[in-house]
């Protein structure tokens, strides 16, 4: 990956964005906000991490402080303090370049704060990356790994699927139906979605979009784009979260590696991909996938499982490198966290962890042969960076990334999602 992928932002607009620090306290007058030097936010080769801190003064007196800089890695591991001597004119502003070289590919914190009196401004933080399609996560799953999805697989092939589907009349329009959909899927369990079909007969390309965390329905762009667009409800969420019967469904029987609840929702991403091949106006040679957080879990995952997937489009994936995804967040970690101060299976850290593996994205990866277009938010606080690139940097195949510096759990804020329909469409040969 060159670095002409990352996507570039304007400075004002990543003043805009970036500016984390709280209002400062009572008796300290001065803001601290952040530009990206050069308008990146991630580096390359003998290229310095680098920052602008916009330091502003509010008062009608010159300040003279203390500029203090931390650089950390993502684990919160020290790399260096930066101090420098900082003279801010009355009703002025400065901006401030800080830059420091590392040499370990990852994504590093850098946190700031301006030092007065004996007291500070409230810090400012942000992420910088460092090489990130170098960073090493090796797989972690077991020997048995294959032969548990395997033999899941040959399950699910058991469960005669009984689609069924609904015309919502007033959800079509001139050139698109609507539908609602069910069918069962592994364990007989009931899941569904919506499906947007052209009107016009004819053999389509298909786009299925797995839904992020505790989602309820979503209906399916409708327009006429010469696309069929299925949006994939795993089990208890989208269009069955009414009766969801899983509670918090990260926790949900995770002292068992049979029955934790993303054994089945894994499986119902092939349960979408069997309807959709059903269908007689779909063409089954072109089948994407795509899917934001948990969405971009169940993309990888699909793709993995099933070959059918001619195109796999994941944003800001979650559960990869799950011992980090966890160890890193204040929440989802916090819910496997929870779960071993409270359960009452005797389940241990190292236990739960062992399990995981089965579920862990990146164990996945090396399955996966069709083409992979990522999208990143490098101030990803849910589903960090490091994480997102432990299957990415596993995969054996075609694949391009797209990196947004000023994003957290998102990448709306960008272009990822017009660059990737035109990629599909471009793969597909839609005119």
């Amino acid at each position: 990956m060159h670095k002409k992928h990352v996507a570039l932002f304007s400075a004002c607009l990543l003043v805009a964005s970036l500016a984390f620090a709280q209002a400062p306290e009572t008796n300290f007058p001065v803001r601290v906000a952040v530009r990206l030097a050069e308008e990146k936010g991630v580096f390359y080769g003998e290229e310095a991490l680098s920052v602008t801190l916009h330091l502003s003064n509010a008062t009608k007196q010159t300040i003279e402080a203390v500029l203090v800089t931390e650089i950390a890695t993502d684990a919160g591991a020290t790399v260096t303090v930066l101090k420098g001597p900082v003279s801010l004119p009355e009703g002025g502003s400065l901006n401030q370049t800080v830059s420091h070289k590392v040499t370990a590919p990852g994504i590093y914190r850098v946190t700031a704060h301006l030092e007065r009196e004996g007291k500070q401004s409230p810090p400012t933080s942000f992420n910088l990356g460092y090489e990130p399609e170098k960073i090493v996560s090796p797989p972690s799953s077991k020997p048995d790994f294959k032969a548990f999805w395997d033999n899941s697989l040959a399950e699910l092939a058991k469960v005669e699927p009984r689609y069924s589907l609904v015309l919502v009349t007033n959800l079509c329009t001139a050139a698109v139906d609507l539908y609602e959909v069910r069918m069962r899927s592994f364990g007989d369990v009931l899941v569904g979605g919506h499906y947007a079909v052209p009107k016009k007969p004819g053999k389509y390309p298909v786009v299925v979009r797995f839904l992020g965390y505790g989602s309820g329905p979503s209906i399916p762009d409708r327009a006429a784009d010469g696309c069929i667009h299925y949006v994939a409800s795993t089990r208890g969420q989208g269009v069955t979260k009414p009766g969801n019967v899983y509670g918090d469904w990260m926790a949900y029987r995770l002292d068992s590696r049979d029955d934790y609840y993303f054994r089945g929702a894994y499986l119902d991403t092939v349960r979408a991909i069997d309807f959709v091949c059903s269908r007689p106006e779909a063409d089954p040679s072109r089948i994407a996938v795509e899917g934001g957080s948990q969405g971009g879990t169940l993309s990888y995952v699909c793709a993995a499982l099933d070959r059918r997937v001619a195109l796999c489009v994941p944003t800001i994936p979650g559960f990869c490198d799950i011992p980090n995804f966890i160890a890193m967040t204040p929440w989802p970690g916090s819910v496997y966290r929870n779960y071993l101060a409270t359960n009452d299976k005797g389940v241990t850290r190292d236990g739960m962890y062992a399990m995981l593996t089965y579920y862990d994205v990146k164990n996945f990866a090396p399955w996966i042969t069709c083409p992979v277009f990522m999208g990143v938010g490098l101030q990803d606080p849910i589903c960090p960076t490091r994480t997102n690139f432990a299957p990415y940097n596993l995969l054996k195949g075609e694949k391009r990334f797209i990196i947004y510096p000023e994003t957290g759990h998102g990448v709306r804020g960008g272009d990822f999602y017009p660059k990737a329909y035109v990629w599909l469409r471009d793969k597909f040969g839609i005119k």
